[in-house]
């Protein structure tokens, strides 16, 4: 298991990695969970080259579990209160770690590949300083491999939807390479998401 929060590099090898295996006919079939949009549609571009699968809260995911096989499954921790067909009043306004009980279903069906995946910083929200115990060592159940990611982001530009990079830490501004060596560059004209294909690369590769 690994804190991720800290990048200082365009991530364009895990990108182009994932148009490799989609022409080797290795294309995953993967499904992503998170209520904010961009993430979403993040997903579907970082992702280039598998068939992915985007849902925003935890009734969606389980229906879409209950009638297809897949390979992956990448889900954010913390979502609106929305399940057994219904928002719960109750909770309104508030988002409750459904993240994690996807992930454990994903795990019950033999998914083989699966990942919590915040944005939220350890420091803001119990539950995602409660993913801290969870860092301690690799998570392997059956056949199936088990990762939580802290604290990440990533950048895309706002008008296209471009990949750009990481960032320093959260708070931080993205920062890319060029010829001359590393610089800094602000928000402006970018949209916060997460690393999903880095998330899956590191799934893939250890």
């Amino acid at each position: 298991m690994i804190l991720y929060c800290q990048i200082r590099f365009i991530e364009t090898e895990a990108l182009s990695r994932c148009a490799q295996e989609h022409q080797k006919g290795n294309a995953m079939k993967i499904l992503v969970m998170d209520d904010s949009e961009v993430n979403r549609k993040a997903a579907t571009i970082l992702l280039a080259g598998h068939e992915v699968t985007t849902v925003e809260n935890f009734d969606q995911a389980i229906d879409v579990l209950r009638q297809e096989k897949f390979d992956a499954v990448l889900t954010d921790l913390l979502t609106p209160p929305f399940v057994h067909g219904f928002a719960w009043s109750k909770f309104s306004g508030q988002e409750i770690p459904f993240g994690a009980f996807l992930a454990l279903k994903a795990l019950q069906l033999g998914v083989k590949f699966v990942a919590i995946v915040t944005s939220t910083n350890h420091h803001d929200n119990p539950a995602a300083a409660a993913i801290d115990y969870l860092m301690t060592q690799d998570m392997r159940i059956g056949n199936s491999r088990f990762e939580c990611w802290n604290s990440a982001v990533f950048y895309l530009k706002e008008d296209t939807l471009e990949p750009v990079g990481g960032c320093d830490d959260i708070g931080g501004y993205p920062s890319i390479s060029d010829e001359r060596g590393e610089k800094t560059i602000g928000y402006k004209g970018l949209v916060c998401t997460k690393p999903w294909h880095q998330v899956l690369e590191w799934l893939l590769s250890t």
